[in-house]
C-alpha cells in the first residue's frame, strides 16, 4: 500500500478527521411541513429534497487525493410530515422509509453516455411525450437531478482549482458532462453517482459487478501504458476509501448495514470466466486496506480455480467477514426458473446483502418480509395431543407456512415508493419511457426471507423422537414447559437440547424436515402473481428478523429459550453443538435450494487460531470448494474469537477495528448494539 493511500486511510477512517466539516444538523422535518402545507406533489418533493441537499453541500478538495466527493450536510430531510406518512401507510403498503432501495443501477450505461448524452435523450422523449403530463414530471425530474449533480461537480471543480488539486480540477472539467475515458475518471464517475443516489436517500445502493464494467477503462489504459498495475490498485483503494468517508450516514439497522456490496467474477452465458485482472485487484484492495466497505462478493461455481478460493481465504484470514461466496451453479437456474430472460440471469449482482438482482433493469423488493418458521411450528404444536402420528403433525406446520404466505402476499398489496428521479436516469429504459423507476423496471418481483429454518427443524425432530417415537414426553408437559419457558422442567430443556438430533450434525432427520418446511414455503408462493412482477422468490435469509422474530418469540420446543435469539441466516441454531464445519456444510446442502434462492447463506464461523497453522487456510479453502460442490447456494464465513469479542464489550477503545460479519454485511463491532454483539458471542466457533 503507498504512503498516499495509507495516510488517505488514516485520515478517513481510522481518525475520521474529515468529520470537522460537517454542518450541524436541522429538524428533520424542515422541508416536509413546508410541502404539506404547499400541497407539493410526491415527485417534486423527491426532486427539491436532492436539490436541497447537493445545493446545500459544501465542497471540500484535500491535497494529493484523486477522488473527491465527501458529505458535509449530516442528514437527510424528509419529504412527508409523520400524519403525511402514516396516511399513507394506511392507505398503502409502504416497504421501511417508502424510497426506493436495495438494487444496482446499470453504472456503465450512464459512463459511456455522459450526463450531456442522457440529457439529450431526455430531450429527445420529453418531445415525444409531450401529451403525457405524468410522463413529463418524471423526465423533468431527472433532466433536474442531472442539472443538480452536474453543478455540485462544477463547484468541486472549482474548488479543486483553488486548492491547486490538478487532477481532481481537470478531471471535473470532463465528467460527469462527458463519457469517462480512463480508469480514474470512471472511478470518479461512479463515485459521483453513488453519492447522488444516497444525496436522494435512494439507500442500499449496490456497486454491482464493477470489475466488468471498468474492466475495458483499466484495459486501455493498461495497453497505451497511461498506468501500472500498482498505479490502478492505488485508484481502487482509494475510490474505496471513498465509500467509507460518508457510510455513517448509511448505515441501516446497524452501523455497516449500508449495502455498499461489490461482485466479482462470475460464470458468462457462453461458458467462459468473467474473473479478470480487475477482480483480482479489487481482491487485493479488500486484502490490503481491511475496510467494512466495499462488501465484497466472489461468484463461483464448480469449475472455480482453487487457487482463486485460496486466495479469496486469505481475505477470510484477515477478519473481514468477506468475500461472500455466490454459488452461480444454484443462483442462474434459480433465475432461469423464476423467468428471468437468460443474458440477464447470467448479469446478476447481490442487492445489499445476498439477494440476487439485475443490475440496472431490477426493481425487485427482494426483502419485503419473512417467514417465521419457528412461529408455524409453534401455532401447529398446540394441537400437538390430536395429531396420530408425526407424519400428521408434520403436515399441520406444512399447512401452517402455507397458510402465513397467504397472509405474506396479501399483506403486500397496494405498493407505494417514493418517486426517485435520481435513481431512474441509471436505470434501463426509464429515460426511453418515460417512466419513474419506483414504478417498476424489466424485473419488479417480491422476495420473502425464510427465518429460523434450523430452529423449526431441530423443534420438530425433537417431538418426533421424543413425543412420537420414544414416548418420552407428554403433549401436556410440553405444552407446559414452553408456556413457562422451562422454569419448572428443566430436565425437559435439557432433553429437548441434547437428547434428539440437531440440523447442522448432517444427520438426515432434521435435514429433510428442513427440506420439507423449505418446500412448502416454496409451494405456497409457485404460480403466484405480486402487482408488478411475475414472482414471489422465497429463500433462507434472515436479515434483521433473527433478532426481532426471536425477541417476541416464546421458548421452542428444540429447548431454545423464550426470547433468545434465532441464528443468522441458514445456519445451525445457537442452541446446537454442531460436530464441526464439515458436518454443517453437509447439512445445510441436502435441501433443493434452487426453489429457495433469494439469498440467505450458510455462516460459518472460524476461531481466528485456525489460520494461524501451516496449510489451514488451503484446508478452509477446501471447505468453500466443498460447498460448492455439494451444491450449496451462499456462503460466509467468519474469523472470529469468542474471548476478543467478550473484551471488547469490556474495553471497546482497545478494539475499534475488530469486524465481524453480521448477517449480509460487515461492521466493527464495537459499534454494533448489545443484542447484536451478543448473538455473534453465542455462534458456534469451529477449528478445521
Amino acid at each position: 500500500m503507498r504512503d498516499r493511500i495509507k495516510n488517505q486511510k488514516e485520515y478517513f477512517v481510522i481518525k475520521k478527521e474529515h468529520f470537522g466539516f460537517r454542518k450541524k444538523a436541522e429538524d428533520v422535518y424542515v422541508l416536509a411541513e413546508k410541502f404539506a402545507k404547499e400541497n407539493v406533489p410526491d415527485t417534486r418533493r423527491a426532486v427539491l429534497r436532492a436539490k436541497y441537499i447537493l445545493d446545500n453541500e459544501e465542497p471540500v478538495v484535500f491535497d494529493g487525493e484523486k477522488i473527491t466527493l465527501m458529505r458535509t450536510l449530516p442528514y437527510t430531510p424528509a419529504i412527508f410530515t409523520e400524519d403525511e406518512m402514516n396516511n399513507l401507510q394506511n392507505e398503502h403498503w409502504v416497504h421501511e422509509s417508502g424510497d426506493f432501495n436495495n438494487f444496482a443501477p446499470d453504472y456503465g450505461m450512464v459512463l459511456s453516455s455522459g450526463f450531456d448524452g442522457l440529457i439529450d435523450d431526455i430531450e429527445s422523449a420529453l418531445k415525444k411525450y409531450a401529451d403525457d403530463a405524468e410522463k413529463v414530471t418524471d423526465l423533468e425530474g431527472m433532466r433536474e437531478m442531472i442539472r443538480s449533480l452536474s453543478n455540485l461537480c462544477m463547484r468541486y471543480q472549482k474548488k479543486a482549482e483553488e486548492k491547486e488539486n490538478r487532477t481532481v480540477a481537470e478531471t471535473l472539467k470532463r465528467i460527469p458532462s462527458r463519457p469517462a475515458q480512463t480508469l480514474q475518471e470512471a472511478l470518479q464517475f461512479v463515485r459521483i453517482l453513488n453519492y447522488g443516489m444516497w444525496a436522494a436517500n435512494n439507500y442500499q445502493c449496490s456497486l454491482g459487478r464493477l470489475d466488468q464494467t471498468l474492466y475495458s477503462y483499466y484495459r486501455n489504459d493498461r495497453d497505451s501504458g497511461r498506468i501500472t498495475d500498482e498505479d490502478a490498485l492505488e485508484l481502487i483503494e482509494e475510490f474505496f476509501i471513498s465509500l467509507n468517508r460518508d457510510s455513517d450516514f448509511y448505515d441501516g439497522v446497524q452501523q455497516g448495514d449500508n449495502g455498499q456490496t461489490l461482485v466479482i467474477g462470475g460464470r458468462n452465458q457462453d461458458g467462459s470466466d468473467s474473473y479478470n485482472e480487475l477482480s483480482e485487484l479489487m481482491l487485493q484492495a479488500c486484502l490490503e486496506l481491511k475496510l467494512i466497505d466495499p462488501k465484497l462478493n466472489l461468484r463461483c461455481d464448480k469449475d472455480i480455480p482453487f487457487e482463486r478460493l485460496v486466495r479469496c481465504t486469505e481475505l477470510t484470514k484477515a477478519g473481514i467477514g468477506f468475500p461472500q461466496y455466490l454459488n452461480d451453479d444454484v443462483i442462474i437456474p434459480a433465475l432461469l426458473r423464476w423467468g428471468y430472460d437468460a443474458n440477464d440471469a447470467y448479469n446478476y449482482c447481490a442487492a445489499a446483502c445476498w439477494e440476487p438482482i439485475i443490475p440496472g433493469c431490477g426493481t425487485d423488493l427482494v426483502n419485503a418480509d419473512g417467514m417465521n418458521y419457528p412461529a408455524a411450528v409453534l401455532k401447529a404444536t398446540e394441537k400437538l395431543h390430536e395429531y396420530r402420528d408425526y407424519e400428521e403433525f408434520e403436515n399441520a406446520c406444512c399447512d401452517q407456512i402455507k397458510s402465513e404466505a397467504e397472509r405474506l402476499i396479501v399483506k403486500y398489496r397496494n405498493l407505494y415508493v417514493i418517486p426517485s428521479p435520481m435513481a431512474s436516469f441509471m436505470m434501463d429504459g426509464c429515460i426511453e419511457n418515460g417512466r419513474d423507476c419506483s414504478k417498476g423496471c424489466k424485473y419488479s418481483n417480491v422476495g420473502f426471507h425464510g427465518v429460523g429454518i434450523s430452529v423449526a427443524a431441530d423443534s420438530m425432530e425433537a417431538i418426533k423422537e421424543l413425543y412420537f417415537d420414544r414416548h418420552e414426553i407428554t403433549a401436556g408437559r410440553l405444552k407446559k414447559g414452553l408456556e413457562n419457558n422451562f422454569a419448572d422442567d428443566v430436565e425437559l430443556k435439557n432433553m429437548l437440547l441434547h437428547t434428539t438430533k440437531k440440523m447442522g450434525n448432517d444427520e438426515d432427520g432434521p435435514d429433510r424436515i428442513a427440506g420439507k418446511l423449505m418446500g412448502s414455503f416454496a409451494d405456497a408462493l409457485e404460480g403466484k402473481k405480486p402487482e408488478r412482477g411475475f414472482c414471489y422468490r422465497n429463500g433462507t435469509a434472515s436479515a434483521m428478523y433473527y433478532i426481532w422474530y426471536g425477541e417476541s418469540c416464546p421458548a421452542t420446543p428444540d429447548g431454545r429459550g423464550e426470547n433468545e435469539a434465532y441464528p443468522a441466516n441458514y445456519s445451525p441454531s445457537l442452541c446446537t453443538h454442531a460436530r464441526g464445519p464439515v458436518s454443517v456444510i453437509k447439512s445445510f446442502t441436502k435441501q433443493d435450494i434452487i426453489r429457495s434462492a433469494n439469498g440467505g447463506p450458510l455462516t460459518l464461523e472460524l476461531h481466528n487460531s485456525v489460520f494461524a497453522s501451516e496449510g489451514n487456510v488451503e484446508k478452509v479453502a477446501e471447505l468453500v470448494r466443498l460447498f460448492i460442490l455439494r451444491g450449496g447456494h451462499e456462503l460466509q464465513i467468519n474469523s472470529v474469537n469468542r474471548d476478543d469479542m467478550i473484551d471488547a464489550q469490556k474495553h471497546p477503545d482497545r478494539y475499534r477495528s475488530m469486524i465481524v460479519r453480521v448477517w449480509g454485511w460487515s461492521g466493527y463491532f464495537v459499534e454494533l448494539s448489545r443484542e447484536y454483539q451478543d448473538q455473534i458471542i453465542k455462534r458456534a466457533e469451529f477449528s478445521v
